[in-house]
């Protein structure tokens, strides 16, 4: 192995992992976990909608055994359980149980700070070569680069110059590797010349990582056109079959779709007597798979780490949020270290390793850090908040903690108040609309995991760009988000995923990625959230559904929908947006600049259209058409 995942490429999205590990911990606990519990495990993560329903009457009885042992070698792998079948009965350490009742950053930071490669649970000869933390080669390289006045580090940077590095001591060579293609790459004008260049270094370090097997696989290569040379009827023979696995086997083995195609190709060139051909083939099916592996490790790694609360993701770039400089820099400073002999101890222990937030004089000067970050947020908002704190004499790190949560909260909202402000400035409107398209492509930092959180963060950063909203605006939101103003996770069910309150009307706003027939009730119906908001409400309310699609079923759904609300039936008014829709609508308000009345009378008009319709479809043709001129 020539790289390392701090993550797991089956449980690609850590926010399962708690839900999970409750799983294991119900039902498997204390009994054996071989193939026949495998298969009961995944089932349960069915039944529990902890991964989501798929055509199971395609995936083999092995598969699905193969799927939930893999789920749980992500738990082991972590430090929390211990269930093997060659283990005993399974086991929820210390660290998982942690994880169960407790704060996930913290527990996911503690088990990161002490995850080393080798181990003595993850050794052997692949790991030949290693001698790194990977989670002290993440924070050391996004600390030192900062210094440098370099930000963050992308995507790209990751999986050439970060899961790469096998060693701490390698660190530096790393560091001056990751500028030197930042700086390259920031010297290359358009965005096609700029993925030449990173698909020309991806393909030199794979060629560099994987050598003798690409040696080995062009030697095959060449015993097969030899043999077909000598002998037309070859591929008809018991010894060629042996032969071409061997060549088009992937690290998924020989009968998946690219091997299958690079076994077409591979015939045909030979059959040509075009053996170059076979060569650059080769190299396709190098790039298309191992190239695949470097950009998954780099997208797990990412969201994995992103849970220990010291790092965000910031556009294109993984951060160090800037109120957890001071944290960092203490930890870089004194990066625990365990013998192997008491590895797996301090790994299943939930209190290792000893943190800086443990340390009395570390809180106090956090606390002075923060407090100064607070006034010049509050000189920037001008405001007369009383942000003020006195924590003289104080030594009980339970109260300093408690003061630091408070103050935290504090900067938090103010910097939400200012991030609202600016989302209408044109700059932070084309960001908007950016964000939509790398949602719809698929390209966002982090991977698939992160599209439907995103989803809604840029969503909302559309409708706070349209000011004059009433509520306070961490309450226009039913998603989480962090220090650095950017999504952790999708809204809860049972609640809208937005609610924008202006000065004489109310807008209900759910968003969803999903294009098929159930698209308007995933968790829980969308007409039932806008009715909880009419009974909470004396203004006028607007439903908005925005997906990429509107399914005809979710428009029935819609159309003249009423509720038995306050006493009496009242009009349920939702009004479904197709994603480009909404964004000629925020294109037309950076035109114009409409104000909140000409919004508010856009959906009234909206409204009106379903009052001369005779059915459903009619209704979204009229109402489209109106949209369509609106937004024009």
């Amino acid at each position: 192995m020539k790289h390392w995942n701090l993550g797991n490429t089956t449980v690609r999205n850590p926010d399962r992992i708690k839900d999970g590990l409750r799983i294991l911990k119900k039902y498997f606990e204390g009994k054996s976990f071989s193939e026949k519990e495998h298969l009961e495990f995944f089932e349960k993560l069915l039944d529990e909608k902890i991964i989501e329903a798929m055509d199971i009457s395609t995936l083999s009885k092995r598969s699905k055994e193969i799927s939930g042992r893999k789920w749980v070698a992500c738990f082991n792998q972590l430090g929390f359980s211990v269930a093997w079948k060659s283990k005993g009965v399974v086991r929820i350490t210390d660290a998982g149980n942690a994880l169960l009742e407790h704060d996930e950053e913290e527990v996911f930071l503690r088990q990161f700070l002490k995850y080393h490669l080798p181990s003595p649970i993850e050794h052997g000869a692949k790991y030949i070569g290693f001698n790194v933390n990977p989670f002290y080669v993440i924070l050391y390289l996004l600390y030192e680069l900062k210094n440098e006045g370099i930000t963050g580090l992308t995507k790209d940077e990751i999986s050439l110059h970060v899961i790469t590095c096998l060693r701490n001591e390698d660190l530096d060579k790393s560091k001056k590797r990751i500028i030197e293609f930042r700086n390259f790459v920031n010297s290359i004008k358009g965005n096609v010349r700029k993925k030449e260049f990173y698909y020309e270094k991806k393909k030199q370090l794979i060629l560099e990582l994987y050598a003798n097997e690409f040696h080995e696989k062009e030697e095959l290569i060449k015993e097969l056109y030899n043999s077909y040379k000598n002998d037309k009827d070859f591929f008809k023979k018991e010894p060629s079959l042996d032969l071409i696995n061997q060549i088009i086997a992937t690290g998924k083995g020989s009968k998946t779709g690219k091997a299958k195609e690079f076994e077409n190709k591979i015939l045909n060139n030979i059959k040509n007597e075009n053996i170059n051909e076979c060569f650059k083939d080769l190299l396709e099916l190098f790039m298309a798979t191992k190239g695949r592996t470097l950009n998954d490790y780099a997208d797990t790694t990412v969201r994995y780490t992103v849970k220990t609360g010291l790092l965000s993701i910031s556009g294109n770039k993984l951060i160090l949020k800037e109120d957890k400089l001071l944290f960092v820099k203490k930890l870089l400073d004194d990066f625990p270290k365990f013998s192997n002999e008491d590895y797996i101890t301090n790994f299943y222990t939930s209190t290792e390793p000893y943190l800086p937030l443990d340390n009395i004089d570390f809180l106090h000067q956090n606390l002075i850090s923060l407090h100064n970050r607070a006034h010049l947020l509050k000189s920037k908002l001008k405001t007369t908040d009383n942000i003020e704190i006195d924590v003289t004499g104080i030594t009980n790190p339970l109260i300093l903690k408690n003061v630091q949560k408070g103050l935290e909260n504090t900067i938090n909202k103010m910097r939400e108040k200012l991030f609202y402000r600016e989302q209408s400035k044109k700059e932070m409107i084309e960001d908007i609309l950016s964000y939509y398209d790398m949602i719809m492509k698929r390209s966002l930092f982090g991977g698939e995991a992160y599209r439907p959180a995103y989803f809604e963060w840029t969503t909302w950063r559309l409708f706070l760009s349209i000011n004059n909203i009433f509520n306070e605006i961490s309450s226009t939101r039913n998603f989480n988000i962090d220090e650095e103003l950017n999504p952790i996770h999708h809204a809860k069910s049972g609640e809208p995923d937005m609610v924008f309150e202006y000065s004489d009307f109310v807008i209900v706003c759910e968003v969803t990625l999903r294009i098929t027939e159930n698209q308007w009730s995933e968790e829980e119906p969308v007409p039932r959230h806008v009715a909880k908001i009419i009974e909470k409400y004396e203004k006028k309310v607007f439903g908005v559904f925005i997906a990429p699609s509107i399914d005809p079923n979710t428009v029935i759904e819609f159309y003249k929908k009423q509720r038995f609300i306050k006493g009496g039936l009242i009009d349920v008014n939702i009004i479904p947006f197709t994603l480009e829709q909404i964004k000629k609508l925020l294109i037309k308000f950076d035109r114009e600049r409409f104000t909140t009345d000409t919004f508010k009378h856009f959906f009234e008009d909206l409204v009106l259209v379903q009052n001369n319709t005779s059915d459903a479809l009619d209704w979204y043709k009229n109402l489209n058409k109106k949209i369509e001129n609106w937004v024009s």
